[in-house]
């Protein structure tokens, strides 16, 4: 097999309309394959993967990312709701206070203040070689708390209620320093970031929703939001509370 041969299957996703990440995960996960064969090989295979160069996408080729609309962010609210408590909350929050996909997996219950209706980001999750690490903010003023409304703040009594049951079904305890969203018992690893992403094209999926929303997107109005009062900031994120779960479950003070 030639580079030639490897440019010419890469084409041929690309003529099929798969996206350029796409394509270019192909080329990765092929890369590492030839590397490793090459190296249990003793050096006597060769790697055309090295010399290969993804095809070119023009300008016009790529979908560009819009905002959703109002509909589509109660179908899309639906559809998480049917999937994971996890992914509906995570979801909901990001659309309500414009927080990064990293942030909000590194949220724990201890930046949770439940009974003022505010959450302290201080942290962030990011990729590292297959593996999610928490880490600091790059800047003092990525430091912030952020309001959420009410219907935002009733998931996550719920929520908080689902792990404490997923907790001490494992015997374990949910510490307050406990990641909000993790899929294990008690909260110890935080969601990896990749994972929610890959959520939220399942709950796109589900909610006949178009590809041209992307995760990043769907928190663009959150993000407006966050930068004005806090009155204002509840009036945007009420859009969220159309999307038709019933009534609220919790009160403000109810816990």
């Amino acid at each position: 097999m030639s580079s030639y041969d490897v440019e010419k299957y890469l084409r041929g996703f690309k003529d099929e309309g798969l996206a350029e990440a796409t394509v270019r995960q192909v080329r990765s996960v092929l890369g590492r394959a030839c590397r490793l064969a090459r190296k249990w090989s003793g050096g006597s295979l060769p790697n055309p993967i090295a010399d290969s160069e993804l095809p070119s996408w023009s300008i016009e080729s790529h979908v560009p990312v819009r905002a959703p609309s109002l509909d589509e962010v109660q179908r899309l609210l639906v559809g998480a709701h049917s999937l994971d408590p996890r992914i509906s909350c995570i979801l909901r929050l990001i659309v309500a206070t414009g927080m990064r996909r990293g942030e909000a997996c590194a949220i724990r219950w201890n930046d949770c203040d439940l009974m003022l209706g505010t959450i302290r980001i201080d942290e962030s999750i990011v990729s590292n070689k297959g593996s999610a690490t928490v880490k600091s903010p790059k800047t003092r003023a990525s430091i912030r708390s952020v309001a959420i409304d009410e219907g935002t703040l009733d998931e996550l009594l719920r929520l908080r209620e689902i792990q404490e049951n997923l907790a001490q079904s494992a015997d374990m305890t949910l510490d307050v320093d406990a990641f909000v969203f993790s899929f294990g018992p008690g909260g110890l690893t935080p969601p990896h970031p990749d994972s929610i992403s890959h959520a939220f094209t399942r709950t796109r999926t589900l909610a006949g929703v178009g590809d041209d929303i992307h995760l990043h997107s769907a928190s663009l109005p959150g993000d407006c939001a966050r930068r004005r009062d806090l009155r204002e900031a509840e009036t945007v994120a009420t859009r969220v509370d159309e999307c038709g779960h019933g009534p609220s479950l919790h009160r403000l003070g109810a816990r």
